[in-house]
């Protein structure tokens, strides 16, 4: 199992649905996802959060896996808000 690429075992989890496969791909990539959330959030609870909804993702879209951003891509997309977070305000530039 080691010697297949991740995208070898995305296929082969989304044709057979094996547990073995995807817990390679969880067992590789959970360090990197799990840190790229904590420094999105800054919470180590939603971080735990995010990475398990990027795993989640990942396991329904493995069938497109060829389509797929990535894991870090997949992080992004599950980045919760914090409340009250505003976004950044954008000057205008100046005028001549």
């Amino acid at each position: 199992m080691n010697s297949l690429t991740d995208l070898q075992l995305l296929h082969e989890y989304a044709e057979r649905h094996a547990e073995a496969p995807f817990g390679e791909l969880v067992r590789r990539h959970v360090d990197l996802v799990y840190s790229v959330a904590l420094r999105m959030v800054r919470e180590a609870h939603l971080a735990e959060d995010v990475t398990q909804g990027v795993f989640l993702a990942l396991s329904r879209s493995a069938g497109a896996a060829h389509r797929s951003p990535g894991l870090g891509g997949l992080a992004a997309s599950h980045y919760p808000k914090p409340r009250g977070q505003r976004r950044p305000v954008r000057c205008a530039p100046p005028r001549p």
